[in-house]
Parts: C-alpha cells; sequence; structure tokens
C-alpha cells in the first residue's frame, strides 16, 4: 500500500495549500474592502499583485456588481 499512502499524503498536501490560499485571500479582501473600485482594478491589471491579491480584488469588485 506504498503507492496509496504517497498519494494520500499528495492529496493532503494539496488540500493544505488550498486552505492556506484561501484563508490568505479573506484576509486580503478584509484588507482591501475600503479600497476604491478603481484602486482594486489597478491592482487585477497589476503584473506585480499576488494571486491572493488579485482574487481578493476580483471577489470585491464582484460583489459590488461589477
Amino acid at each position: 500500500m506504498g503507492f496509496l499512502d504517497a498519494l494520500g499524503k499528495i492529496a493532503q498536501s494539496g488540500m493544505n495549500k488550498l486552505n492556506e490560499t484561501n484563508m490568505e485571500i479573506k484576509a486580503k479582501m478584509e484588507q482591501f474592502e475600503s479600497k476604491s473600485d478603481d484602486e482594486l482594478k489597478s491592482i487585477l491589471r497589476s503584473g506585480w499583485s499576488s494571486y491572493a491579491d488579485k482574487a481578493a480584488a476580483s471577489k470585491i469588485l464582484k460583489q459590488r456588481g461589477y
């Protein structure tokens, strides 16, 4: 059962990373909530913004009707 054990560890690692990313996005959403629509759009267009920044900005803009 070595293969199945290894597969389980990989799946668990993936779930842990997904949970970390979701927590980071939620924290960014709280941080960005007070930003204007234009500031959020700028974050989305920026090549320097992280995935979590862009995801948070996108979710906030969707909540605002964009």
